[in-house]
């Protein structure tokens, strides 16, 4: 029994491998220009595809941190989708290349609130011994009426305190 070895040419695709079927299965693996040439390398070999199945089959196969942006963009033709598509894969390199990743995250985060030294952007936590009304003067605040507030702006006076009011006023009372 003789055996013989076939080879088959190979060119992304083999002899007997339908373009159309790897087109259809095409998926964006590293870059969008090598997607690109490899895209191209097959819709070339087929003849009468509508444009809009191709701009369809060309967003199917891209990257999913990719496909919605340029979806959204709504190209009608293959050369927009391609064109959106470059520009996405820019914008997306030059946020992971930002020196400031906060600038493109929520700037709260739980794991943020719990790391944060004692004294933050509004400065250092209040201490609280024991209980916090024991030692300390209650400040009792009471809502004054409309009639009240005439009479304190006709007289010139603070609304807290007796005193006069001006500009840069500081209430005696803590």
């Amino acid at each position: 029994m003789e055996r013989t070895q076939v080879i088959l040419p190979y060119n992304g695709i083999d002899d007997y491998e339908d373009p159309s079927e790897a087109l259809t299965r095409l998926r964006q693996t590293s870059t969008v220009a090598a997607y690109q040439k490899a895209f191209e390398k097959l819709y070339h070999q087929i003849d009468g595809l509508p444009e809009g199945f191709l701009v369809g089959c060309f967003i199917a196969g891209l990257r999913d941190e990719i496909r919605l942006d340029v979806k959204i963009k709504q190209p009608k033709t293959l050369a927009d989708a391609i064109g959106v598509t470059r520009l996405v894969e820019e914008r997306n390199r030059l946020q992971k290349k930002s020196p400031d990743p906060s600038r493109f995250q929520p700037a709260t985060t739980a794991s943020k609130i719990n790391s944060t030294s004692a004294s933050g952007v509004l400065g250092p936590r209040p201490v609280q011994r024991g209980n916090p009304n024991a030692n300390a003067n209650p400040t009792t605040f009471r809502r004054i009426t409309n009639q009240e507030v005439r009479e304190r702006q006709e007289k010139g006076l603070c609304y807290y305190c007796d005193e006069k009011f001006t500009p840069g006023h500081r209430c005696q009372r803590p």
